[in-house]
């Protein structure tokens, strides 16, 4: 089983994370009642879709990987749609 010890790029679940936590943000009054129930609403605001994409995103790159292909390179770019970085939006 191929995983490297901790990377978020292969992990789809951090995405879904952000993506509530983006939701959290810009929703949210900074309080912790208002936290209570942001947060939940936040995770459930992203598709079903979107979750899947996340998914298949993450199996394009982990297969890259596997292939030998280095992270930067002009094909794993090929591989993983010219991925930048997991901080841009």
């Amino acid at each position: 089983l191929f995983l490297p010890k901790f990377h978020c790029e292969l992990n789809w679940i951090e995405y879904y994370w952000g993506e509530g936590k983006r939701f959290t943000r810009d929703n949210c009054r900074y309080t912790i009642d208002d936290l209570r129930s942001t947060i939940p609403q936040g995770l459930s605001s992203v598709k079903n879709s979107t979750i899947h994409a996340y998914y298949h995103r993450c199996i394009r790159r982990i297969q890259a990987y596997r292939a030998g292909l280095g992270y930067g390179s002009l094909e794993f770019g090929k591989w993983t749609e010219n991925y930048k970085s997991h901080r841009r939006v």
